[in-house]
């Protein structure tokens, strides 16, 4: 019986949509060798090609695909400017992509491809494949990544697989050896670890050669692919139907065993249950008319508060006699009551005129001043000591003023004076 022979097959990598969601997901990098194994394993591969930006992938990537013997093509991303301090970045690898795929469908020299496999999770490849299969009668594998397949590529594709993740083996056991008290001192605080916290805590509390995100992601994701901290899903019990992700460690891992303590996880009693939110009404008739029914409550307060202020104003006015409109603190009608009296106001608000008791203070009797002695007689100074005029400012009373008459002026001694001048 003849042997059956092996399918030709290609691979195509979309190495940023593969690295994005691996990072994200599961906090790995993309694996070069894994992806031609996966390859291989469906028959003789005849192209591989591994399709990015290499500038913006980590430093590492055009190394690995290298040794594991996959061709880097080169797909710089496209910016334009999207306005004010704003630029927008289009990807242009599904394009290269395709056209990859119908040249590999299409040349004239080398080994046509029975099977495609394209390594992916950018739905809008869908199309592309439909066509393959359709149009040129070929077997596409779609390769994804698991928890995050694109359901428009799996549809489409005549095979779905994931890219397999099995334990690694760390790197940086210094690093695990300090992780490990430290993810057990969290969870006997908190209940769930998010990996934004325990990312946080790392950097703040471990100390590394290198204190920054990016070393504690790096240990981290080592952690993660070794087996040594869980990601699990947890039902929001505020958002029925929703989950969110938390990390744990396994104490059934080997890593655990060796570096942390072997006590059981903590028990966390859970909280109270909060008493039940109002309901949000649902018709936005009910939410219009209590704006309204809010609105007129507040303007009928404003203009219960102003009459308020009015009337009181107009009280102190009365009360402090500034009925005149430019009457100043009503100066001017006391001071016509005065008139019409014949007394001042005494302070207390009435007008009558104070006792010679009150006035003369509390001992009842009247205040004296000091008096100069001697009056206000001109010849002595103000303590009463007496002194002489100078006699320039002093003029006798019976000396008659001073006349001139005609025959006293003399025209030539007015004349000569003028000569003189």
């Amino acid at each position: 019986m003849p042997r059956k022979k092996k399918p030709l097959v290609a691979l195509f990598a979309d190495v940023p949509s593969l690295h994005h969601t691996l990072r994200s997901l599961h906090h790995r990098p993309v694996d070069a060798a894994q992806l031609r194994a996966c390859a291989e394993a469906h028959g003789k591969l005849v192209q591989a090609v591994a399709l990015a930006d290499w500038d913006d992938v980590p430093s590492y990537y055009p190394e690995g695909f290298e040794e594991a013997e996959v061709e880097r093509v080169q797909v710089s991303r496209e910016r334009l400017s999207g306005g004010r301090r704003r630029e927008v970045v289009r990807d242009l690898v599904p394009y290269e992509l395709m056209a990859q795929v119908i040249e590999l469908l299409f040349r004239d020299d080398g080994p046509e491809a029975d099977l495609i496999l394209i390594a992916s999770a950018d739905p809008a490849l869908a199309r592309l494949v439909s066509l393959v299969r359709t149009k040129f009668q070929k077997e596409v594998i779609v390769l994804g990544v698991e928890g995050a397949q694109a359901e428009a590529l799996s549809e489409v594709a005549s095979e779905a697989e994931v890219i397999p993740m099995p334990p690694v083996e760390p790197t940086d056991l210094e690093g695990i050896e300090k992780l490990v008290p430290l993810l057990e001192s969290l969870e006997q605080r908190k209940r769930y670890l998010n990996f934004k916290y325990i990312r946080e805590t790392t950097v703040r509390k471990l100390d590394f050669p290198e204190k920054s995100f990016e070393a504690a992601e790096r240990l981290l994701s080592e952690a993660i692919a070794c087996g040594l901290l869980e990601k699990r899903k947890i039902e929001d019990k505020y958002k029925p139907g929703e989950h969110f992700t938390a990390y744990a460690l396994n104490r059934e891992n080997e890593w655990f065993e060796r570096y942390g303590s072997g006590e059981p996880a903590p028990v966390h009693e859970d909280p109270p249950e909060e008493a039940p939110k109002k309901a949000r009404k649902e018709r936005s008739g009910d939410r219009d008319r209590d704006r309204d029914r809010d609105r007129d409550r507040d303007r009928d307060r404003d203009r219960d508060r102003d009459r308020d202020r009015d009337r009181d104003r107009d009280r102190d006015r009365d009360r402090d006699g500034e009925g005149d409109g430019d009457d100043k603190r009503g100066k001017r009608r006391r001071r016509r009551r005065r008139k019409k009296t014949g007394s001042s106001s005494n302070g207390n608000g009435s007008n009558e005129p104070m006792p010679d008791k009150l006035a003369a203070g509390a001992g009842g009797k009247k205040k004296r001043g000091r008096k100069r002695k001697g009056g206000n007689v001109h010849n002595q100074d103000r303590v009463g000591r007496a002194y002489e005029a100078p006699s320039r400012f002093l003029m006798d009373p019976t000396d008659d003023l001073p006349t001139v008459s005609d025959e006293d002026i003399s025209e030539e001694k007015i004349l000569r004076g003028l000569e003189n001048l």
